[in-house]
C-alpha cells in the first residue's frame, strides 16, 4: 500500500480507529504485533504511525491472512481462543486487539498470550464493544436486548432497533469494570482508558448522534472503550 492510498485509508476510519492511531503515534515502536489484522491495512497505518520496523498480525481467516501479507505485512493464520500466537516470548514492543475479545469462548487465553509475547514494560491496546453503554443501559431499562448482546446467531430479536437479520457472534461481553479487573487480574497495569463513539452522521437521528459522542467523554457510558495497558512483570 503507498502512502497516498494509506492517508485515504485513515481519512475514513472511525472514530475508534483513529483514536487507537492517534495514541500509538506517541511512540516510536520497534515492533508491533496486529491481532485480528483482517486484510493488513490498519496494520500497516499502525506501522506508519509509529515508524516501527516491523508490522506482525494474525487472524483465523487465511484469506485475510494472504492479503495482509500482499500488502508487506507478515501475517500468521490463528485461532487466538485455543491457539498460542506464533510468536517467542517478549517479542513484542506493542500490541493492538480491536473488537476480537468479545468473540472468544476463552479471553483469558488471549490474555494469556498478550502478556507472554508483550515485553515487559511493553503497551497493549484493547477495544471491546461496552455491555454497559448509555444506550445499553436505556434498552435494558425498557426490556430490550442489549444491542451487542446477541440471543442467537441466526437472528436479530429482541433489540429495540434492528440493523440486519443476524446476530454479530459476540460470545463475551464486558462492562468497562469488568474488562478493568480482568487485565488487572492478566498482571496488566491500566495507564488510561478513553472512550469512542461508532454511530455515524447520518445514520441516526442528529439528536442521538450527537448525543453519542457526548457520551463518549466517559469511558464507562462510551460505545467502545478504549484500555491502554503496560504489561506489568513477568510471568
Amino acid at each position: 500500500m503507498g502512502i497516498v492510498e494509506c492517508q485515504a485509508k485513515k481519512e475514513e476510519l472511525s472514530d475508534r480507529l483513529d483514536k487507537v492511531l492517534k495514541i500509538f503515534a506517541n511512540y516510536n515502536f520497534r515492533r508491533i504485533l496486529d491481532i485480528g489484522c483482517g486484510d493488513g491495512n490498519f496494520s500497516l497505518l499502525l506501522k506508519m504511525s509509529t515508524q516501527a520496523e516491523e508490522i506482525f498480525g494474525v487472524d483465523i481467516s487465511m484469506k485475510a491472512v494472504e492479503l495482509a501479507n500482499k500488502k508487506g505485512g507478515k501475517a500468521f493464520e490463528c485461532d487466538v481462543d485455543d491457539e498460542p500466537l506464533p510468536f517467542e516470548k517478549d517479542s513484542f514492543d506493542a500490541i493492538f486487539c480491536g473488537e476480537i475479545i468479545e468473540h472468544l469462548v476463552d479471553p483469558d487465553h488471549l490474555l494469556d498470550e498478550i502478556h507472554r509475547t508483550l515485553k515487559s514494560g511493553g503497551l497493549a491496546i484493547i477495544t471491546t464493544p461496552n455491555l454497559a453503554a448509555w444506550y445499553n443501559r436505556i434498552a435494558l431499562l425498557f426490556g430490550f436486548q442489549p444491542f451487542q448482546a446477541d440471543a442467537g446467531y441466526r437472528y436479530y430479536v429482541g433489540k429495540m432497533m434492528k440493523f440486519g437479520n443476524r446476530g454479530g457472534g459476540h460470545l463475551r461481553l464486558f462492562t468497562f469494570r469488568a474488562l478493568k479487573e480482568l487485565l488487572i487480574l492478566h498482571q496488566f497495569r491500566v495507564i488510561k482508558v478513553i472512550g469512542s463513539f461508532t454511530h455515524e452522521p447520518g445514520r441516526f437521528p442528529k439528536v442521538l448522534y450527537v448525543l453519542e459522542k457526548l457520551m463518549s467523554v466517559y469511558p464507562a457510558l462510551s460505545s467502545t472503550p478504549i484500555f491502554v495497558v503496560q504489561k506489568a512483570c513477568p510471568r
